[in-house]
């Protein structure tokens, strides 16, 4: 026990004292009048602590009381990091933090366990400071044919134990092997953006698809707000007698988006979007000669 008071002549006149439980209070000595005083109490069980003095003696001035435990690990153990990537062939590295949980410094072997193959560079023994921490590097080196896949290191000090979970990989990067290659596409953007700037190792140039409206991309016709359309997927559409939401509202003078048209099995789908301030949508179908059409009409209410 540790107890940190005003210094003062008084002070020998207060007594520390431990509550044993089945035994009482125990004084367990006198404070110390630099104001710092340490009772060791080797193997004692108590539950409470306290100071008294006499009624002639002025009450002291306690800054603080701190209880060190016997039945907790003698220092405390922490990891920078508890996983990490790691390449083959390459090192890995973290910090251990070391601290004492004793009132005095704590001496110990660090053991570090890794797999077999793996290197590990570490003290063999550390020294956790009383009332501070220290650091320690460590480093694991993977081997260049290790397997890909997920690895444990574990390291123990003074009863404490961490794990380090490694994720190992190969090495990426080196030379760009479709560099050169002959590339080619279904459709360009324009002629300024070629297929073959996908892979000519230039980075001001790029490679441009052309925007596409048949099924299956970004066509109007299946983000239409409210409705499935059937047709552009080849199937005939079940027209509904009323709209089943009103259209986005555009702002005064925005410009028209052009129409779209989507075709699939035969059968074809057109839509010129509106945009009126309140509107109404209504689809309609029916068939004409082999063939059936469907469409979308709006009008301003």
């Amino acid at each position: 026990m540790s107890a940190l008071t005003e210094p003062g002549p008084t002070a020998g006149a207060v007594s520390l004292e431990a509550h044993v439980p089945g035994a009482g209070w125990q004084r367990l000595g006198p404070l110390s009048a630099t104001g710092w005083t340490e009772a060791r109490t080797a193997g004692l069980r108590a539950d409470a602590v306290r100071l008294t003095w006499s009624g002639d003696t002025p009450a002291p001035n306690v800054h603080a009381l701190t209880p060190w435990f016997d039945d907790t690990p003698r220092a405390g153990l922490e990891l920078s990091r508890t996983e990490g990537d790691a390449q083959t062939g390459g090192p890995f590295t973290v910090r251990a933090r070391v601290s004492s949980r004793r009132p005095g410094d704590v001496h110990g072997p660090l053991t570090v366990t890794a797999p077999k193959g793996f290197t590990v560079h570490a003290p063999r023994e550390l020294t956790a400071p009383r009332g501070g921490t220290a650091l320690v590097p460590l480093t694991v080196d993977v081997p260049k044919d290790a397997a890909s896949g997920t690895y444990q290191v574990t390291v123990a000090f003074a009863g404490q134990e961490q794990r380090l979970t490694l994720r190992v990989f190969p090495a990426t990067g080196g030379p760009d092997l479709a560099r050169g290659a002959r590339t080619t596409s279904s459709g360009d953007e324009t002629d300024d953006f070629p297929a073959s700037a996908a892979t000519d190792g230039d980075p001001r140039t790029r490679w441009s698809s052309p925007p596409r409206t048949t099924p299956g991309s970004s066509s109007p016709c299946p983000a239409r707000p409210g409705w499935v359309w059937s047709s552009c997927t080849g199937r005939t559409p079940t027209p509904p007698r009323t709209a089943s939401r009103s259209p986005p509202t555009a702002a005064p003078g925005a410009p028209r988006p052009p129409s779209a048209t989507a075709r699939a099995a035969g059968r074809r789908c057109g839509w010129t979007p509106r945009t009126p301030a309140t509107s109404a949508s209504r689809a309609t179908s029916g068939r004409r000669g082999s063939g059936t059409r469907c469409g979308v009409s709006r009008r301003t209410r």
